[in-house]
Parts: C-alpha cells; structure tokens; sequence
C-alpha cells in the first residue's frame, strides 16, 4: 500500500496512529502470496473514532485496527495530544484535546459543547461573547 496521507480522511493527529497499522500491511504485503495481499480501502473519522477499512484482512491486521480505533479515542484528532482529551458532539462528534476544542469553538465563532473525559462532565466552550448571538 502506498502510505499517501492525502486520502487520510481525519486530522494529522491521528497520523501516528495510522502509520503503525500501514508499516503492517505493507511487510505483511512484502513477504505474502498475491491472494493474502490486504488492501487498505478507505481511512477516516467515524463517530469520533478511526475507522481503517480494508479487502483481504487477517487476524494480525483486525487486531491492529481495532487497537488503532481505541488510541484514536484517547488522542486529539487535530494534534495528537493523549492530555486531557474528549469529545464534542453537536452534530458531528470529533476527538479532541482540551486546547484544540477551544481553538474549534473560536475559530467557528460559536459556543460548543465539549465532554471531558478526566472531568466526566460537560464543559462549555466559548465561541462568542455572551451578548452574541448563536
């Protein structure tokens, strides 16, 4: 498989991750017959996890991407963070670390809701002064 990040279909925090299951595939692809080859299909964020989906897959490669699943929900999709991570879910849930849910919710110029995963709790996210309006 050509490790082409281009066709990664989430953040570059998550970029690591990936990798770890790509070197996989393409030693497996190396030194196996032609019909064992895996073939990776498409790679993206789904309900604020990893999802790597594949042809031809093995034990080795499913449990590989299942543990690339569970470190995508403790990692920070936009920089790779593993402090103080959880998820915003309005709409559309996405992974992220304390800091970078606050860059989104100013950048987006709207209050967000984020839930902490130390905290266990919701946090708001200000997005706009309290006199704006959403």
């Amino acid at each position: 498989m050509e490790d082409n990040e281009e066709y990664y279909e989430c953040g570059v925090g998550w970029y690591p991750i990936i990798k770890k299951v790509v070197n996989y595939v393409n030693t497996h692809n190396s030194t196996c017959k032609e019909d064992e080859k895996i073939e990776i299909v498409q790679i993206k964020e789904k309900f604020g996890a990893l999802e790597m989906y594949a042809h031809n897959k093995n034990d080795e490669y499913i449990r590989l991407a299942s543990e690339a699943r569970d470190e995508s929900l403790k990692t920070c999709e936009f920089c790779g963070s593993k402090e103080d991570i959880g998820q915003m879910c309005d709409g559309w849930i996405t992974t992220l670390c304390h800091k970078c849910a606050e860059k989104l919710a100013k950048q987006q110029n709207r209050n967000r809701l984020w839930y902490s995963y130390n905290a266990k709790k919701k946090v708001e996210l200000k997005g706009k002064e309290d006199n704006e309006k959403d």
